[in-house]
């Protein structure tokens, strides 16, 4: 029975309990699956993966830098 105390979920309990609890339970289910997919053997992208990124990089910023620089006169030859 009632014992003369009601408890009222208001919107600020809610949030500052139920919300951290739940997104607590969710880090921790990502954690147990991403824990349980372990690989063999690294692939490709864990061999290369820096050096391609790297190299992308480094191709962008020298055709930037190339359009950049380059004179309007030599662009429109």
């Amino acid at each position: 029975m009632a014992t003369g105390k009601t408890i009222a979920l208001t919107r600020q309990t809610f949030v500052g309990k139920v919300i951290p609890l739940l997104l607590n339970m969710l880090s921790r289910l990502q954690t147990m699956s991403r824990q349980s997919h372990r690989k063999q053997a690294p692939d490709f992208h864990d061999k290369y993966g820096k050096a391609v990124l790297a190299n992308g990089a480094t191709f962008c910023v020298a055709r930037w830098a190339y359009q950049f620089i380059t004179p309007k006169e030599w662009r429109n030859q």
